[in-house]
């Protein structure tokens, strides 16, 4: 900051704007002056009147939207008849207030008449219990602010006196915008006082001269500022805004009306009470003003809403721009859309202080008509949002009041039950502090959105007041409460589990208590316990003598059949950890699997072998004679497990983002965490049984083969040539009694349909379904319930690389608001954590980047530091020295509540004729028309054009899709540019080996 913005910020509030008023008259010395025209014929529109007139010609019975309220609750002694001669003599002062709107050949003009038809009307709500007055007052002023003027046929100001008690009034005006801006609204007030005061007081009326009337401004306008002067305007507006990116998207509660109908809600605030002190007392500091401070803390709080570091804000700028108009009411003000550019690598003090210059910058050219900087832009218009910003930005400083004698004067809140934007933001700055009011669009938030959103908007001051050289970056908007919410109470997830025990250990227990009882069943017969547990042993032997030990990794290549358990308890007893190998997969990803994982041996059977591909490694065919008649000769007897609880358990292999496969590194611990949880919340026991079946690669076939049997419940397999046969399930559900079902959604949806298709009507048995792995239908529960009508259905999200399920939800009843099935809370001894890309907690509501810690966390990626950092990262939230929390990927936000709410991947946003757009938005839409059951959206490059692709599968029955209609459906739920602009409808999306959505194959 140099010498003279110092200077300058150290002057009181008075005297720097005795300073703007000098400095807007010198820029204004070189323009034509207003003249009186003498003419009082009809003038012709303002530009910013033009665009009123526009907007009530498109919709005159909203007009509503467009009105200026305002009111004072006044106590003490008054006088309505001169209240009515003072608003009166106001209106007859300042000729905008009795002007009427007509349309003529050449366009509208305003028309002056008298005020003959203006009178102070009146209402009593006396009549009231005394508790019931102040309520009954306020319906009628917010009545009254929603007036629909009719601009062609009367003057656009109307005013009533509200009678609570003998000296208790509320006094409210509303005037249509097309006549007034903010500046007006404090001369008609302070001229409407002076009035009263000549009138009480018996002395002198005294008010500034009026050279000209409004509409010598309009007239003056047509050749005021000068086409040079217009030009060069329109091209700084242009380079300003380059590339600016005009829309905010922030997070909202409902979607967003398609026809841009808004009904308003507002929500006040009152910052701590020294804080507007600070902020003066800040913004000196930094050479700037107020405005600019309290701007930089909206920014702050927009970029973590939005997660966008460059924004645009609307704010009114007087446009007064010379002397005579300084004391004249009128729609002078102009909107500017202002340019947040907030690098994260800067300070809290040097973003007010970039702000500042931007700002001071953009002033410069106020004048230039918002209408024709938008034209400049080449911003498309859409019916559901204002173009170049959503958000507009007030600031106004006021006194201490209108200055009534005998007669106490304050703001009586008003609002017309309407929002001219997603939020509108006014902060009055007076003797009192700081209040905000926000009017926002009730269609898209909720109340308790924009009272969290003012809450952070002052923590923003707060911490850049008080931490001034914090970074953009580190700048946080939540309350230290919050902060404790999120990272603390929402993850207080601690329960007992055996942490130092195997799953060996755990299966071995279960083994010697109930040895007869069934531990695998499948279509060729029973293994019990106590035959799986010494078949296992001789296997574990037989390993270890081929150098399977602690820290080595075993293939195991084996197809559903109850080898398959027996293989993977096997490699476990030995120490090592298994790697699960489905032979359908692609030669060449096996090859690399088993050279990334170092397998020290390789276990299949005759039906697999001849699919893998060639190794060096010993390879063990369970059913081969010479490996029966080693295991034969092996011994049978108890085994203890030389692994502990911190070794290497299994490795499963995801998919990689070059290409090749990455390797998940997971210990016994995590695993003997995240199973115990399941089966007490699930009272998991002997009496259970679980179908199995997940491909043998995914990371669910973990549990139904080693969850299970450490709770002593028994695994059905299907046969290995149905393991995709819906009949076949359902004939083993029966008769093994499945009490368990544990697959992604899509399975169950095979499931369901296959039900239909054999008209099999319930699955008495089964009492608990556990989905996870991909979104599940918001009809998929409904669809179950109505067949088994007393199994808990179960939501659980997580990654492989943080154990196999991290969160829970119990779907009790779907919410028709609902897009998505929620993601749930934490499990046992696990976290989650939502944070913006500066890893900051996000608040309830706003989408961020899901991290998931805890026990269930793997160690890394095989052989990839590299990969390994960028997605394990240290736990800033936690406290413990070394912890640790995984980078999932997936775009989440907290509910109120605290529970967690899926919305897509990060790496599934798309960008669209320069609109950034959330696929899993769309998808949510699609699903949410009536006869699609399911739906995915891609973008794709047709011709060289970037296209918006959805694809959709009708429900059983449903009549085909019909692409017109869904678009229909589509424009009433999203933007224009959301909407797909090709559909495709398919029999049955494209399923991943793991039943999965493969978006690859659409």
């Amino acid at each position: 900051m140099n010498d003279l913005d110092t200077r300058i910020a150290g002057l009181s509030p008075a005297k720097q704007a005795l300073l703007a008023r000098m400095l807007r008259d010198r820029r204004a010395a070189g323009r034509p002056r207003i003249t009186p025209s003498g003419d009082d014929g009809p003038a012709p529109l303002s530009a910013a009147q033009r665009q009123f007139w526009f907007l009530w010609q498109q919709d005159p019975d909203h007009s509503g939207v467009y009105n200026v309220p305002m009111a004072l609750r006044l106590r003490g002694a008054i006088n309505p008849a001169t209240l009515d001669l003072a608003l009166r003599r106001v209106i007859e002062r300042h000729t905008i207030l009795r002007t009427r709107y007509e349309s003529t050949d050449e366009g509208p003009v305003a028309v002056t008449t008298d005020a003959a038809g203006f009178s102070l009307a009146a209402e009593d709500v006396t009549v009231l219990p005394a508790g019931e007055r102040e309520q009954a007052a306020r319906a009628i002023v917010d009545r009254w602010a929603a007036y629909d003027f009719d601009l062609a046929a009367e003057i656009p100001v109307r005013a009533v006196l509200i009678r609570l008690d003998d000296e208790d009034h509320v006094l409210a005006v509303v005037v249509h915008h097309i006549a007034t801006d903010g500046a007006s609204v404090e001369i008609l007030f302070r001229e409407f006082a002076a009035v009263c005061r000549s009138v009480w007081e018996d002395e002198p009326l005294t008010l500034p001269e009026l050279p000209v009337q409004y509409a010598d401004y309009a007239r003056w306008q047509q050749t005021g500022p000068g086409a040079a002067r217009l030009s060069e305007g329109i091209e700084f507006w242009g380079e300003l805004l380059e590339g600016a990116d005009t829309s905010l998207d922030l997070p909202t509660d409902r979607l967003r009306p398609a026809d841009g109908q808004r009904s308003g809600g507002k929500r006040r605030r009152r910052l701590e009470p020294d804080l507007a002190e600070r902020v003066h007392a800040f913004s000196r500091e930094q050479g700037a003003t107020p405005f600019m401070t309290l701007l930089t803390g909206l920014g702050l709080v927009l970029r973590r809403y939005s997660g966008k570091s460059d924004l645009l804000v609307g704010t009114p700028a007087m446009n007064r721009p010379t002397a005579e108009t300084e004391h004249l009411i009128g729609c002078f003000a102009n909107t500017l859309a202002l340019r947040l550019r907030l690098d994260p690598a800067d300070t809290a003090a040097g973003a007010v202080r970039r702000i500042r210059d931007d700002v001071t910058a953009a002033y410069e050219y106020q004048d230039v008509p918002f209408e024709k900087v938008v034209a400049r832009t080449g911003t498309e218009r859409s019916a559901d949002r204002n173009p170049l910003f959503q958000v507009m930005f007030v600031y106004q400083q006021v006194d201490g009041g209108i200055g009534l004698p005998g007669v106490s004067a304050e703001t009586f809140d008003t609002h017309n039950g309407t929002a001219k934007f997603d939020l509108d933001l006014s902060l009055l700055d007076g003797p009192d502090g700081i209040e905000v009011s926000c009017e926002y669009d009730a269609g898209i938030f909720s109340a308790q959105r924009v009272d969290r959103l003012l809450a952070h908007l002052e923590q923003a001051l707060v911490t850049m007041i008080e931490a001034p050289h914090t970074t953009v970056a580190d700048l946080g908007v939540l309350t230290a409460e919050e902060e404790g919410r999120a990272a603390l109470e929402w993850n207080a997830t601690g329960a007992e589990y055996p942490r130092e025990r195997t799953l060996p250990d755990l299966f071995a227990e279960q083994a010697a208590a109930r040895p007869d009882a069934p531990a695998v069943r499948t279509p060729s017969g029973t293994v019990s316990y106590g035959e799986l547990d010494r078949r296992s042993s001789r296997l574990a032997r037989v390993l270890g003598g081929r150098g399977a030990g602690t820290g080595e990794v075993v293939a195991v290549a084996v197809e559903r059949t109850a080898d398959l358990p027996l293989a993977v308890l096997g490699v476990l007893k030995s120490g090592a950890a298994y790697l699960p190998v489905d032979p359908d997969q692609p030669a060449e990803r096996l090859t690399m699997m088993l050279q990334d994982a170092r397998v020290r041996a390789v276990v299949t059977t005759a039906a697999v072998r001849d699919r893998l591909p060639a190794t060096d490694v010993p390879v063990l065919v369970l059913d081969a004679d010479d490996s029966r008649r080693e295991l034969d000769a092996a011994s049978d007897a108890p085994l203890p497990c030389p692994a502990g609880a911190d070794d290497l358990c299994y490795m499963i292999f995801t998919s990689g983002s070059t290409g090749r496969p990455k390797g998940v590194l997971l210990d016994h611990r995590g695993r003997v965490n995240n199973f115990t949880d399941f089966n007490r919340r699930f009272h998991v026991s002997s009496g259970d049984a679980v179908l199995s079946v997940s491909s043998l690669g995914f990371d669910m076939t973990a549990y139904d083969l080693l969850g299970t049997l450490i709770a002593g419940a028994c695994v059905v397999l299907p046969a290995p040539e149905r393991d995709r046969d819906p009949g076949h399930w359902l004939d083993l559900m029966r008769e093994h009694r499945v009490t368990l079902w544990h697959s992604v959604p899509a399975l169950l949806g095979l499931l369901l349909d296959g039900m239909d298709d054999l008209g099999v009507d319930a699955l008495p048995d089964l009492r608990v379904v556990l989905l996870g792995g991909d979104w599940i239908p918001v009809t998929l529960p409904g669809r179950l319930r109505a067949r088994a009508s007393r199994a808990r259905v179960i939501s659980l999200g997580g990654a492989t690389e943080a154990s196999m399920d991290s969160t829970i939800f119990e779907v009790e009843q779907v919410d028709p608001a609902w897009q998505s099935i929620p993601y749930g809370v934490p499990m046992a001894n696990q976290t989650a954590y939502v944070t913006d890309p500066d890893l900051r907690l996000v608040p309830p509501g706003v989408p961020g980047e899901l991290f998931l810690g805890g026990a269930g966390l793997a160690w890394g990626y095989a052989d990839a530091p590299g990969q390994t950092a960028d997605r394990f990262l240290p736990n800033p939230f936690s406290g413990v020295p070394g912890d640790r929390m995984y980078r999932t990927g997936d775009l989440a936000r907290y509910r109120p509540d605290g529970s967690l709410e899926l919305l897509g991947r990060v790496d599934f946003q798309v960008k669209i004729a320069g609109h950034r757009i959330e696929l899993g938005e769309v998808e949510a839409a699609l699903r949410d028309r009536p006869g699609i059951a399911q739906a995915v959206a891609a973008a794709v490059t047709v011709d060289g054009q970037r296209r918006l692709v959805g694809y959709v599968v009708p429900e059983e029955g449903a009549d085909p899709v019909d692409p017109a209609a869904v678009r229909e459906h589509l424009a009433t739920r999203l933007p224009g540019y959301m909407v797909p602009s090709v559909l495709v409808a398919l029999e049955r999306l494209p399923l991943s080996p793991n039943g999965k959505v493969d978006r690859g194959r659409l």
